[in-house]
Protein backbone atom coordinates (compact mmCIF):
# COMPACT_ATOMS: atom_id res chain seq x y z
CA UNK A 1 0.00 0.00 0.00
CA UNK A 2 1.25 3.37 -1.30
CA UNK A 3 1.16 6.44 1.47
CA UNK A 4 0.98 9.86 -0.19
CA UNK A 5 2.87 11.97 1.87
CA UNK A 6 3.64 14.51 3.43
CA UNK A 7 0.13 16.26 4.40
CA UNK A 8 -0.23 19.07 3.70
CA UNK A 9 1.97 22.22 2.86
CA UNK A 10 5.17 20.57 2.94
CA UNK A 11 6.61 22.11 -0.49
CA UNK A 12 5.36 25.51 0.49
CA UNK A 13 7.12 26.01 3.85
CA UNK A 14 8.84 29.64 3.90
CA UNK A 15 12.94 29.70 3.71
CA UNK A 16 13.98 30.04 7.52
CA UNK A 17 10.81 28.97 8.94
CA UNK A 18 12.06 25.83 10.65
CA UNK A 19 12.91 25.32 14.03
CA UNK A 20 16.04 22.72 14.67
CA UNK A 21 18.41 23.85 12.47
CA UNK A 22 16.66 23.15 9.45
CA UNK A 23 16.35 26.02 7.30
CA UNK A 24 13.10 24.93 5.38
CA UNK A 25 12.68 21.27 6.10
CA UNK A 26 9.77 21.10 8.54
CA UNK A 27 8.76 24.78 8.03
CA UNK A 28 6.06 26.43 7.91
CA UNK A 29 3.53 27.32 4.71
CA UNK A 30 2.19 30.93 5.25
CA UNK A 31 -0.29 30.77 3.00
CA UNK A 32 -4.08 31.67 3.13
CA UNK A 33 -6.53 28.68 2.78
CA UNK A 34 -7.43 29.77 -0.59
CA UNK A 35 -3.83 29.15 -1.44
CA UNK A 36 -3.55 26.15 0.79
CA UNK A 37 -6.49 24.60 -0.98
CA UNK A 38 -5.65 26.08 -5.25
CA UNK A 39 -1.78 24.46 -4.63
CA UNK A 40 -1.39 22.04 -1.79
CA UNK A 41 -4.48 20.17 -1.68
CA UNK A 42 -5.25 18.94 -4.60
CA UNK A 43 -2.96 16.09 -4.74
CA UNK A 44 -4.54 14.85 -2.06
CA UNK A 45 -8.00 15.12 -3.60
CA UNK A 46 -6.47 13.33 -6.47
CA UNK A 47 -5.22 10.76 -4.50
CA UNK A 48 -8.00 9.31 -2.52
CA UNK A 49 -9.99 9.65 -5.62
CA UNK A 50 -7.44 6.98 -7.14
CA UNK A 51 -7.71 4.72 -4.08
CA UNK A 52 -5.53 5.89 -1.48
CA UNK A 53 -5.62 3.62 2.07
CA UNK A 54 -3.11 5.65 3.86
CA UNK A 55 -1.69 9.22 4.32
CA UNK A 56 1.53 10.38 6.46
CA UNK A 57 1.09 13.79 7.77
CA UNK A 58 3.71 16.02 7.70
CA UNK A 59 6.45 17.83 9.81
CA UNK A 60 5.42 20.85 8.61
CA UNK A 61 3.34 23.96 10.27
CA UNK A 62 0.53 25.56 8.36
CA UNK A 63 0.35 29.40 9.41
CA UNK A 64 2.67 28.33 12.29
CA UNK A 65 0.15 25.56 13.49
CA UNK A 66 1.72 21.93 13.80
CA UNK A 67 -0.11 19.68 11.12
CA UNK A 68 0.14 17.15 13.33
CA UNK A 69 -2.44 18.77 15.53
CA UNK A 70 -4.75 20.56 12.73
CA UNK A 71 -8.09 18.56 13.47
CA UNK A 72 -9.19 21.39 10.57
CA UNK A 73 -7.45 20.00 7.61
CA UNK A 74 -6.84 16.11 8.82
CA UNK A 75 -10.84 15.49 10.32
CA UNK A 76 -12.49 18.17 8.50
CA UNK A 77 -11.25 18.72 5.29
CA UNK A 78 -9.58 15.48 4.64
CA UNK A 79 -11.42 12.99 5.87
CA UNK A 80 -15.09 14.60 6.46
CA UNK A 81 -14.56 17.08 3.36
CA UNK A 82 -12.40 14.70 0.82
CA UNK A 83 -13.74 11.68 2.03
CA UNK A 84 -10.84 9.84 3.13
CA UNK A 85 -11.55 7.40 4.86
CA UNK A 86 -8.36 5.19 5.25
CA UNK A 87 -5.49 5.05 7.48
CA UNK A 88 -3.26 8.40 8.78
CA UNK A 89 0.13 8.28 10.01
CA UNK A 90 2.24 10.39 11.90
CA UNK A 91 5.77 11.37 10.62
CA UNK A 92 8.87 10.09 12.94
CA UNK A 93 8.13 11.42 16.29
CA UNK A 94 6.82 14.27 15.08
CA UNK A 95 4.25 14.33 18.06
CA UNK A 96 7.49 15.63 20.14
CA UNK A 97 6.70 18.98 18.13
CA UNK A 98 3.18 19.68 18.66
CA UNK A 99 3.15 20.75 22.73
CA UNK A 100 5.93 20.70 25.23
CA UNK A 101 3.73 18.68 27.09
CA UNK A 102 3.23 14.72 26.15
CA UNK A 103 -0.36 14.74 27.70
CA UNK A 104 -1.33 17.67 25.71
CA UNK A 105 0.87 16.50 22.02
CA UNK A 106 -0.72 12.90 22.23
CA UNK A 107 -4.54 14.32 23.24
CA UNK A 108 -3.99 17.20 20.71
CA UNK A 109 -2.61 14.68 17.64
CA UNK A 110 -5.02 11.91 18.48
CA UNK A 111 -8.17 14.32 18.49
CA UNK A 112 -6.96 16.23 15.28
CA UNK A 113 -7.24 12.62 13.26
CA UNK A 114 -3.90 10.68 13.79
CA UNK A 115 -4.61 7.20 13.80
CA UNK A 116 -1.06 5.76 14.60
CA UNK A 117 1.86 8.18 16.04
CA UNK A 118 5.42 7.00 15.21
CA UNK A 119 6.92 6.77 18.72
CA UNK A 120 10.31 5.31 18.05
CA UNK A 121 11.87 5.31 21.36
CA UNK A 122 9.59 5.61 23.86
CA UNK A 123 6.65 3.94 22.99
CA UNK A 124 5.33 2.76 26.86
CA UNK A 125 5.23 6.08 27.90
CA UNK A 126 2.68 7.10 24.69
CA UNK A 127 0.84 4.11 25.15
CA UNK A 128 0.60 4.75 28.69
CA UNK A 129 -0.43 8.21 28.60
CA UNK A 130 -3.15 7.63 25.60
CA UNK A 131 -4.65 4.81 28.15
CA UNK A 132 -4.65 8.12 30.42
CA UNK A 133 -6.09 10.46 28.33
CA UNK A 134 -9.13 8.00 27.32
CA UNK A 135 -9.66 6.89 30.81
CA UNK A 136 -10.09 10.46 31.63
CA UNK A 137 -12.31 11.33 28.16
CA UNK A 138 -9.59 14.35 27.74
CA UNK A 139 -10.52 15.90 24.41
CA UNK A 140 -8.39 18.43 22.77
CA UNK A 141 -9.88 21.43 24.41
CA UNK A 142 -9.18 20.25 28.06
CA UNK A 143 -5.84 18.74 27.87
Amino acid sequence: MGTPKHFVGDGGTAWGSSHGGYQIDQGDTQVDEATLRAIHLVPYSAVIAEGAQSIMVSFSRWNDEYMHGQQYLITDVLKEEFGFEGFIVSDWQAIDQINPDFYAAVVQSINAGVDMNMVPYDYERFISVLEEAVDKGTSAKSA
